[in-house]
């Protein structure tokens, strides 16, 4: 992906009556998240082994700053550190469950139910990203519509603290009426009562926990409709909206400021 954008400018930079300048860019993504129609391909990258992908919630913030070159009466390329945030999420869910007893009149069962929490903590995503910013049309030398692409790559990073518990529990039910096995639970039809729950165990894991793979490698991309201001010859700021893989953007702010040039 950098050679073909430095393939794709080289010539409009050479073709520009003004030369294309150097400059510096940032970028804030006040929210991103992964919407329910994009949860598949989360799941290419982050384990359901302990819970769904609609289950962990992902969502956070981003920020970019890098270099980047072009002039702002046109579009503009460049190299970003990405730093992509993880919001701290607990979800729990039941592991098994047994249960035993019987009876000829009202059935009485003792059960125990396995539970884990799981707390993401601290999650980071560090990396590396190319954009280019292609814009259709500009109006009154002031305003640009175009899109925003990148891609790149990050490493994530983070712990995922997990606790188990047991709950004991008693289910009584009324005469005639059976257990349900085949169902959510063997109890949805008795009286359940002496509920204790007792911790078993705590541990903390590295952010692999919750990946796919023991590989913390994670590639990004986007892919944005993007509306920018010509503040000035050197300064341009850009809101964008759209693709933020594998999730989607809210909105983000980028700002633009080039060196030299016009």
């Amino acid at each position: 992906m950098c050679l073909v954008l430095l393939v794709s400018v080289a010539p409009a930079s050479a073709q520009s009556a003004n030369p294309s300048s150097w400059g510096v860019v940032g970028s804030f993504v006040p929210k991103w998240y992964v919407p329910s129609w994009l949860e598949p391909v989360a799941a290419l990258h982050f384990s359901e082994d302990d819970m769904s992908i609609e289950d962990q919630d992902l969502k956070g913030t981003e920020f970019r700053i890098g270099i980047a070159r072009g002039r702002a009466l046109s579009g503009d390329w460049g190299v970003s550190y990405v730093r992509r945030t993880y919001d701290e999420s607990a979800t729990s869910g039941i592991n098994g469950s047994s249960c035993t007893g019987g009876g000829t009149g009202a059935i009485v069962l003792q059960c125990q139910d396995s539970e884990s929490e799981l707390t993401r903590r601290d999650v980071l995503l560090n990396g590396l990203e190319v954009h280019k910013f292609i814009p259709f049309v500009t109006f009154s030398q002031r305003v640009q519509v175009g899109l925003n692409v990148g891609g790149g790559f990050g490493f994530m990073s983070g712990y995922v603290d997990v606790e188990e518990f047991q709950t004991s529990y008693t289910c009584t039910f009324p005469p005639g009426v059976l257990p349900d096995f085949g169902g959510p639970s063997p109890c949805s039809n008795a009286t359940i009562s002496n509920v204790t729950t007792v911790q078993t165990g705590s541990s903390t894991d590295d952010v692999s926990r919750i990946l796919k793979s023991d590989s913390d490698f994670m590639p990004i991309g986007r892919v944005e409709v993007a509306a920018a201001v010509i503040a000035g010859p050197r300064l341009k700021i850009r809101v964008a909206g759209g693709l933020n893989y594998p999730g989607v953007n809210v909105f983000s702010i980028t700002g633009v400021y080039f060196f030299g040039g016009n």
